[in-house]
């Protein structure tokens, strides 16, 4: 009896290191020599997706993403210097389908994220810009367009505006 619960518990400790650990749907990509960040995807069925940052000797998630709507896509990863400092850009985006309501296209909105001493944090400034925040579709009937859905129109904009 003692053998079957300490191998029980054995197995549950060993098991461990691996709970969390979601499958990549993006990346990684190399921010700094062998630093990387990924999108993960994750068990939480509100927030099922996470990024994180792996510097070689710890990894840390980074942001997670909520389901609004739908499920959050990640349409565009890059980098550029925003005031000499390197900053991930990431633009995820949602689908809105909500007939009722005459509602149908995609939510959108542009998260950045400063790399300044061996960590991520997010960019309050940049990410709060209501103009990276925005719809495209038929909303309430209307028909909408959000102007920045690619890496180029981003980078630009941030460019023109905070640099």
């Amino acid at each position: 009896m003692f053998s079957k619960i300490l191998c029980s518990l054995l197995f549950a400790f060993c098991s461990l290191p691996s709970y969390g650990q979601g499958e990549i749907v993006q990346g990684p990509f190399k921010i700094d020599g062998e630093k990387v960040i990924y999108f993960q995807r994750e068990s939480n069925p509100d927030f099922p997706i996470g990024l994180y940052y792996d510097s070689g000797t710890k990894k840390i998630q980074v942001d997670k993403y909520e389901v609004a709507g739908d499920t959050p896509n990640i349409d565009t990863v890059f980098f550029m210097k925003i005031h000499n400092v390197k900053n991930v850009v990431v633009l995820i985006s949602w689908h809105q389908l909500h007939q009722a309501e005459s509602i149908n296209g995609n939510a959108y909105q542009v998260y950045t994220y400063k790399y300044i001493n061996d960590s991520l944090t997010l960019n309050d400034v940049i990410t709060k810009d209501p103009a990276l925040n925005g719809m495209d579709g038929e909303f309430n009937g209307d028909e909408v367009y959000f102007k920045y859905k690619d890496a180029a129109s981003i980078k630009q904009y941030i460019k023109s505006k905070y640099n």
